[in-house]
């Protein structure tokens, strides 16, 4: 997960534009900028993510189906038994592991030609997002192993 992250801000820096299918999407949108992201929705499928390409550009991921013709560039399975237990976010101020707070989708989004992340979620509200100190994916393996990946508004990824 934390690779797709890195690759979509990295897409989004150099400048990548999507593949030919998604660049038709784009006539008329002239002010169109890289744009990439991951999109998490664990609650009905903790083994699956999305990486993809914010076409129109609304910051939001809307191509579930990813037949080749939308935003969706890659549904990425999760393999050897791992999965998305938690997707949690803790406000700037908040110190404690025990105030992290439950998400139930992720969005994270990198666009041109800023390295920061454009954190979303239909769990946060505007000031929540406004205060984020990071967001957290939580992966647990079959035998109870936890790796957690901290996304920071500025871009930083923390894996731990």
């Amino acid at each position: 997960i934390a690779q797709k992250i890195v690759e979509a801000q990295r897409s989004s820096l150099s400048g990548r534009q999507p593949p030919l299918a998604q660049q038709v999407l784009l006539e008329g949108t002239l002010n169109w900028k890289p744009s990439y992201g991951v999109y998490l929705d664990h609650t009905p499928n903790n083994k699956i993510f999305y990486y993809f390409t914010d076409l129109d550009p609304n910051v939001e991921f809307d191509d579930y189906d990813c037949s080749g013709s939308g935003e969706c560039l890659e549904i990425i399975e999760i393999k050897k038994g791992n999965y998305i237990s938690r997707l949690s976010f803790l406000e700037r101020g908040d110190i404690a592991p025990e105030d992290l707070q439950d998400l139930n989708d992720l969005t994270v989004l990198f666009v041109r030609p800023s390295g920061s992340a454009i954190l979303s979620s239909t769990d946060l509200t505007p000031a929540e997002v406004s205060n984020l100190a990071y967001v957290q994916i939580t992966i647990k393996s079959l035998n109870d192993t936890e790796a957690n990946i901290k996304i920071y508004p500025s871009g930083n990824i923390d894996i731990r």
